[in-house]
């Protein structure tokens, strides 16, 4: 199942089903763990999922202390997000 999220005007993040403000870090620990999330923005509606994409990975390749084990290949986050397939098409 994946996780629907939503950009705030202030750039913080709501887990539509649970009410919550999730932060990058929560998000870095569910691609580890091969759960997808989409993202849109609240103003506009519009999809902002591969930007949050880049701030997750911005934080796990700044060395921020956001898991004991060390850092996840950022190349292995990106395909456990898209889920890519062998034509390279998203399958959504």
């Amino acid at each position: 199942m994946r996780r629907m999220l939503v950009r705030e005007s202030d750039g913080s993040l709501l887990d539509v089903d649970e009410q919550r403000v999730v932060a990058v870090e929560e998000l870095l620990d569910d691609l580890r763990a091969g759960r997808r999330f989409r993202v849109h923005r609240r103003s506009t509606g519009t999809g902002c999922t591969v930007e949050v994409l880049v701030d997750v990975l911005n934080a796990a390749l700044s060395g921020s202390p956001v898991h004991h084990d060390g850092l996840a290949n950022p190349l292995s986050l990106l395909r456990r997000a898209f889920r890519l397939d062998e034509r390279g098409a998203d399958r959504g």
